[in-house]
């Protein structure tokens, strides 16, 4: 997966992320043993990535380019008119510009709006793991317009692999407190690059769920803020 340094969006002003954190100033994260050995299995992971993509994993011809945002391969089921929006809103998703990466979703919807992955797609704009920020409510919303239950969401997958990132999603905004609906995304995530080791998008949402696990420890402590 290769990224370009610059993107510039279709509208202006230019996009933030929609959330930010509850408090200032930013604070310190305070990290323990088993924290630093998350951080080291998701690293590998994305290292996975790279090598896959340069050794075969991926390849060329089956990348996507988005001009100032990069180029990734994210085989789906979606029709011909809905592919430039959602890899813009991919691509806009692995940068964190959340609120844009709703918006380029919401296109791809529009143009077919049976496409299952486009709504999952908007639905993870609401989950800010690094900042372990959710908006559950807008989460299940954007499911809910997708079908009006998990059993028939599943139902518009085109494929298996498509399927199981409905799933992962599913735990996401499903039942529990945030912990445990964390906990239960990262085994999807894990489950779903294992089923498909190829699958370099995947690997790199399955680090990212990693590195946004509450089994991570992470703590923010206000007393010690970033001078």
């Amino acid at each position: 997966m290769k990224y370009a340094p610059k993107y510039t969006p279709k509208s202006t002003p230019q996009y933030a992320p929609k959330y930010t954190p509850k408090s200032t100033p930013q604070y310190a994260p305070t990290y323990t043993l088993k924290t630093a050995a998350l951080w080291l299995v998701a690293l590998t992971l994305v290292v996975g990535v790279g090598c896959n993509s340069a050794g075969g994993g991926t390849t060329t011809a089956q990348l996507r380019h988005v001009d100032g945002l990069g180029s990734i391969a994210f085989p789906n089921s979606g029709n011909a008119a809905a592919q430039s929006d959602f890899y813009e809103g991919v691509l806009l998703l692995h940068s964190f510009e959340f609120e844009p990466a709703a918006e380029a979703f919401r296109r791809a919807q529009d143009a077919d709006s049976t496409f299952a992955l486009a709504f999952w797609g908007e639905a993870m704009t609401y989950n800010h793991p690094l900042w372990r920020q959710v908006d559950i409510d807008a989460g299940r919303e954007v499911l809910g317009r997708l079908a009006a239950d998990a059993s028939s969401r599943r139902e518009r997958a085109g494929t298996e692999r498509e399927g199981m990132y409905l799933d992962a999603v599913e735990a996401l905004y499903g039942e529990g407190d945030k912990t445990q609906r964390d906990r239960a995304y990262m085994d999807a995530m894990q489950r779903l690059s294992e089923s498909f080791p190829d699958d370099d998008e995947a690997r790199t949402f399955y680090a990212l769920s990693i590195l946004g696990s509450e089994n991570g420890a992470r703590e923010f402590l206000e007393e010690k803020a970033w001078p």
